[in-house]
């Protein structure tokens, strides 16, 4: 047992996979912090927890065993949302993240005053972590669409995996996007002033 989990420590410190465990952890810490850095009250902890967790496991395992036809079609539709839509969310993000240090350099010119500024800058730097896990996502759901064409179909589950799967990686992909738009919205209004 010690030597698998030895092995399991070794493999986390493997490049790629290590800057991934990092962005995935810095992505989530800004997700349930507060715009300040700080961490969010319980009732926002909740209903993160809700949308995070909740939610997705009752949609695909509801969607799944239960035979609802409409979930099942969201699945198999999944397919051309990952094939056209995916990447081009991957685009955007991208080319918003290179934006963000011109974007703090134009906030720094502005001329606030440091506590405004050290806001702007703490939550710029959070929305850079959420694109960053935002495009892990993103990846991940592109994964999965290559793993269904080329081996999940060779199972006998395979199917109901790749449901459960596909149906929690878009909520959490939604939730992500209500989140950045949350950043957005206090960025704006640090801007505006």
């Amino acid at each position: 047992m010690m030597r698998l989990i030895k092995l399991i420590q070794n493999i986390k410190k493997v490049e790629p996979l290590h800057t991934f465990l990092i962005i995935r952890s810095e992505g989530k810490s800004a997700l349930i912090s507060n715009p300040r850095g700080q961490e969010r009250s319980i009732g926002a902890r909740i209903m993160w927890g809700i949308l995070w967790y909740v939610i997705p496991m009752i949609a695909s395992l509801g969607g799944i065993f239960g035979g609802n036809q409409e979930i099942q079609g969201v699945i198999k539709s999944f397919e051309n949302l990952a094939g056209v839509a995916i990447p081009l969310f991957m685009g955007a993000f991208f080319s918003l993240l290179l934006a963000i240090p011109s974007s703090v350099d134009k906030l720094q010119k502005m001329g606030l005053d440091e506590g405004t500024f050290s806001r702007g800058k703490k939550a710029y730097k959070q929305l850079a972590s959420i694109m960053q896990f935002q495009i892990l996502l993103c990846f991940a759901i592109l994964l999965l669409w290559l793993l269904r064409i080329t081996m999940l179909c060779i199972l006998r589950w395979g199917e109901y995996i790749y449901g459960l799967l596909s149906i929690i990686l878009l909520f959490r992909f939604i939730v992500t996007i209500i989140y950045l738009i949350i950043r957005y919205h206090y960025l704006v209004k640090i801007e505006i002033k």
